[in-house]
């Protein structure tokens, strides 16, 4: 007599007490025979239980699909007996080796013509379990599903486990019976896609789900045979646990030697085989072996150790490359894990570095992360333990869930470790979240449906120090208000918890049932499930790494999937004002990423002025998106003081030693896709540099181009230059644009409507503003399509950054010689107006009559236009000349000192000349008795530009500029010549001229780092 569970029981003394108003008994024709069921009037359902879907398998075999038929009629009255198997979910249960059977329960009294149907493989990390168990109970959903209106049928199956399932080593391989429980689950597949019609479900609708090990199954169905599509389901949810078969063994997936060793161990282990122990008959006598023997060499140390192989045949590769290339089944997916499920699979007592490092390293398979990574186990525990720091603040379980800080010395720190919380972390996010987050992404990229989920409840009975662990969702699925088959009952409990866990049960519930009917789980209400929101597909390409549902005791919410992302932020800018930071890989998405903007820069550039300059820009930009339509400002989203606790959640991320400081915090700007990087590596790096290599450089990824209309490259190009290229803030200049063939006049006349609405919509003054070209935001009706052609550079917008300059600016005469003065200043963006060249001074027209445009009808702007083209504003003459009085010079300055901005550059160069710069025109320097020709000439190893000196003292003149900027010939003079000037009331930009990219090197020639922000760094 098989097991009949308590539902069965609870349902057999209900139609004793109350008989039913109906007494017809339910059959189903299947192609082997009838079937006669259950009908249980209190839900109003049909049962069809213990039905058979193979014959009696043959062990260590691969089962066989059913091949007799019958007259008359067969009962399926009772549950199935568990299939063999060791754990505490076996425990009440009969097993057998016959038990390849299945359960169905189908709403009874309706037209159950091509219902959906919902397939159950259950858990147990393939070593127990059963579709017996009453925690499975499929009844509770498909009432659910009726009173939604989409009824569904449901079916739980049982598989072989442990050895009889999955059994391993050479003599397995060789006769192609490894997996068999996946192959038991595809047969029973199979036999619903023959037969479920039968019972009035449509085999065309068929969705199969699963939690942990059935997570597992779930997966392994859908990348069995290469991805290959047999037509058996049309959609799949997993519940902590999808993404790969988790590798079981000390050298991984498909490490021969380890899973020949737990096979002869076995053969080992059973007394009437154990001396035939390395012959090749070995298999055959474990079939004809007494099955006591084989149950007690398996619980006496072995059962644990089976698990899934890459055996060529089921499995036909690694699901990481079958993920890569899009080589598995491409149906609607449904995924999620629980905020802690590290706490059911961490392991316990650590308490210091060198034990954890030795358990990850216990988890890492040598070859295969060399061959996959580059990198030695070493190395990789050294990140992991970097990027998961031992804070009990940010570990598993949270703070909030169990206020318990662990010390030496208390009860949990023996029975735990002191380390717990961050064990926790690692192992969750190695065992479940990456593997839910991988599989997201790769559906995906291959633009199939998919969708997220985090399981934040935890149910009554459960420990705080577990949290929300694994398994604890079940419940919810399966409303299994009642609590059945648990020791205590979930929705139980105290206070409001019981009401609001029913409640958001029910959520969950509906939200599965919506996908197993039309694969949404949306369904026709959405928004009325998941708190005003539908739960988005998940789309890396429009928000950070996707979105999904966190389900709440207190409702749901929509979470960007970056929970616990790991990665330390990377920095991806560095200005005077401070350095830049953003994900390493939201280069990915074109959704609205975050960065974070440090003040840990010049000590007299401050972060305050440009969080407020930021607001007031953004804020006139929402007050009037007419002046705004073709141009992109970031968002602003926010300000960490020095002394915020949010440090303490960024700190960890940040490179060791970082300090908490001011910051602002803004939406990063969308960096230029792979295809226009490859384009700028072909067409402008420099011979002998390795374009893959700088394709490859994860901090190229982060590609703006810095649209230099004022300034043509010409001069640049020497053979012996540094072949250091940088892609993050790659300056195109006019010339390069134009060799291109972008429409220049297309980014001036956008560039010119920018700095007309900054100055007379936001009045600020532009100074040192910056312009860049990356990739479009938005297509929504605020922000229309980019007006730029998209065949270069693909859709793409040009934003304004870097507000850290800024001031308010006076519409009077002295606002506008201001605004004139910073035009000046800023870096070559603008056109500029004066120039010999023909297309120039046209660009310069177009710019100027599209700035005129945009003017919004203010007196000043003719005033501010003269201003700009004489130079922005007063003009002063300066004498200046060397120590002992051999070379004289006169320099005009507009505006004069002290406003007139003086570069103080930190490189070798700079500082051995002690050059203090600034750059008149050619014509704005007249040389004193022949000076020009008086003064020496070196050329350092740029030979790029010659930097003159005194042949007599030694005074450093200056740098002259002519091949450099022919367009528009400059020197740059050093002020420390002048005659009568007060360096220290100058104003001063400095210049990090150690990391510029262009020379990029010191006097020796070695390279010394990356490209500064700015455009005069060149003077170097």
């Amino acid at each position: 007599m098989r097991f009949v569970g308590n539902m069965f029981l609870i349902d057999a003394a209900w139609a004793l007490l109350h008989p039913p108003q109906t007494t017809s008994v339910p059959f189903a024709t299947v192609r082997n025979g009838t079937y006669s069921g259950v009908y249980n009037p209190q839900y109003g359902q049909d049962y069809f239980l213990g039905v058979p879907f193979a014959q009696p398998p043959v062990r260590f075999s691969i089962a066989q699909g059913l091949n007799t038929t019958w007259d008359g009629i067969r009962t399926a009255h009772e549950h199935p007996v568990h299939c063999y198997g060791y754990g505490y979910d076996q425990d009440g249960f009969e097993q057998s080796e016959d038990c390849l059977y299945l359960n169905i329960v189908r709403p009874a009294g309706l037209d159950n013509d091509g219902l959906p149907v919902a397939v159950w493989l259950h858990g147990g990390g393939l070593e127990m379990g059963g579709a017996a168990d009453p925690r499975y109970n499929l009844s509770f959903i498909v009432e659910q599903s009726v009173a939604l209106g989409k009824p569904v049928i449901g079916v739980g199956l049982n598989y072989r486990l442990s050895a009889f399932g999955f059994l391993v080593g050479k003599e397995a391989m060789k006769e192609g019976v490894t997996n068999l429980g996946f192959r038991d689950q595809r047969l029973a597949l199979s036999w619903i896609n023959e037969n479920i019609a039968s019972f009035g479900g449509d085999p065309k609708k068929v969705t199969i789900f699963g939690e942990s090990s059935g997570a597992e199954s779930v997966a392994a169905q859908v990348f069995a045979y290469n991805g290959r599509n047999d037509g058996l389901f049309r959609g799949a949810m997993g519940q902590s646990g999808f993404g790969a078969p988790l590798g079981r063994y000390p050298g991984g997936f498909n490490a021969t030697e380890a899973t020949q060793n737990t096979y002869d161990d076995l053969v080992s282990s059973v007394p009437s085989c154990e001396k035939l122990a390395g012959s090749e008959s070995t298999l055959d006598c474990l079939r004809r072996a007494p099955i006591e023997e084989i149950d007690i060499a398996l619980r006496s140390g072995t059962a644990q150790r089976w698990a899934p192989v890459l055996d060529g045949d089921f499995f036909a590769d690694y699901t990481t490359n079958q993920l890569s290339s899009g080589q598995f089944l491409k149906i609607p997916i449904l995924l999620g894990a629980n905020t802690d499920e590290g706490t059911s699979f961490g392991f316990r007592g650590v308490d210091n570095d060198e034990d954890l490092r030795a358990g990850i390293k216990a988890m890492m398979i040598p070859y295969e992360v060399e061959k996959t990574t580059g990198k030695t186990r070493d190395e990789l525990v050294d990140e992991l333990l970097e990027l998961y720091p031992n804070d009990q603040s940010i570990g598993i379980p949270s703070l909030e869930i169990w206020p318990h800080v662990i010390q030496p010395g208390d009860v949990y720190a023996e029975d735990l470790g002191l380390q717990y919380r961050r064990v926790n972390a690692i192992s969750g996010d190695f065992v479940m979240h990456y593997q839910r987050r991988r599989a997201n992404e790769a559906w995906a990229k291959y633009g199939v449906p998919s969708y997220a989920y985090r399981f934040n409840i935890m149910p009554n009975g459960h420990r705080p120090q577990g949290g929300v662990g694994h398994f604890q969702e079940v419940a919810f699925v399966f409303h299994n208000i009642n609590g059945d088959g648990y020791d205590t009952n979930p929705f139980g409990g105290n206070g409001t918890y019981p009401a609001d866990a029913k409640a958001m049960s029910k959520t969950i519930s509906t939200a599965w049932i919506n996908f197993i009917n039309g694969l949404d789980p949306n369904g026709d209400s959405g928004p009325e499930l998941f708190n005003g929101n539908k739960w988005p597909i998940y789309k890396p390409s429009r928000s950070p790494n996707g979105k999904g549902v966190v389900f709440n005791i207190n409702g749901t919410h929509i979470e960007v999937d970056n929970w616990r992302a790991g990665e330390k932020l990377l920095r991806i800018g560095t200005g005077c004002c401070g350095s830049v930071w953003a994900d390493a890989d939201s280069s990915k998405d074109n959704g609205t990423p975050s960065c974070i903007k440090r003040e840990d820069g010049d000590p007299h550039r401050s972060i305050t002025n440009e969080h407020f300059i930021h607001q007031l820009v953004v804020q006139s930009l929402q007050l009037n998106p007419q002046h705004a339509r073709n141009f992109r400002i970031p968002l602003c989203r926010g300000f960490l003081k020095k002394d915020d606790e949010d440090w303490s959640l960024v700190l960890p991320r940040l490179p060791s030693g970082s300090k908490p400081c001011n910051a602002l915090l803004s939406e990063k700007v969308h960096p230029l896709s792979e295809d226009v990087r490859k384009l700028l590596v072909s067409k402008f790096a420099r011979g002998g540099s390795d374009q893959d290599a700088i394709i490859n450089d994860k901090r190229n990824e982060h590609c703006l181009i810095r649209p230099y209309l004022g300034r043509r490259k010409k001069g640049w190009g020497d053979t012996n230059r540094s072949t250091f290229f940088s892609l993050r803030n790659f300056p195109l200049h006019l010339d390069r644009m134009i060799e291109l063939g972008l429409d220049v006049q297309s980014y001036a006349k956008v560039m010119a409507e920018g700095l007309a609405f900054l100055h007379w919509v936001a009045r600020i003054d532009a100074n040192d503003v910056e312009f860049v070209l990356a990739r479009s935001r938005s297509t929504s009706h605020s922000h229309p399509n980019s007006p730029f052609d998209k065949t270069l550079f693909g859709t793409h917008s040009m934003w304004i950054i870097d507000f850290d300059c800024c001031n308010p600016v006076t519409m009077d005469d002295n606002g506008a010689a201001n605004a004139a003065e910073c035009f000046w200043r800023n870096d070559p963006y603008y056109p500029r107006p004066g120039s010999t060249d023909t297309s120039d001074q046209e660009l310069w027209c177009a710019f100027k009559d599209h700035y005129l445009e945009k003017r919004l009808q203010h007196p000043m702007f003719a005033a501010y236009l003269e201003k700009l083209a004489n130079g922005g504003g007063p003009e002063v003459t300066y004498e200046a000349g060397c120590h002992c009085g051999y070379i004289g010079l006169s320099v005009a300055l507009s505006p004069p000192l002290p406003k007139h901005e003086v570069i103080n550059c930190n490189c070798s160069i700079c500082r051995r000349g002690g050059y203090l710069l600034v750059y008149p025109a050619y014509e704005k320097v007249t040389w004193h008795n022949d000076s020009d020709k008086r003064v020496s000439r070196y050329q350092f190893n740029t030979k790029a530009r010659d930097h003159m000196f005194c042949p007599k003292c030694g005074a450093s003149i200056g740098i002259d500029f002519a091949r450099v900027w022919p367009e528009a010939p400059r020197y740059g003079i050093s002020v420390r010549q002048f005659n009568n000037v007060d360096l220290d009331s100058l104003q001063y930009m400095k210049l990090d001229g150690l990391h510029t990219a262009e020379p990029g090197v010191d006097l020796s020639g070695q390279e010394i780092g990356a490209k500064a922000d700015k455009a005069p760094a060149s003077s170097s």
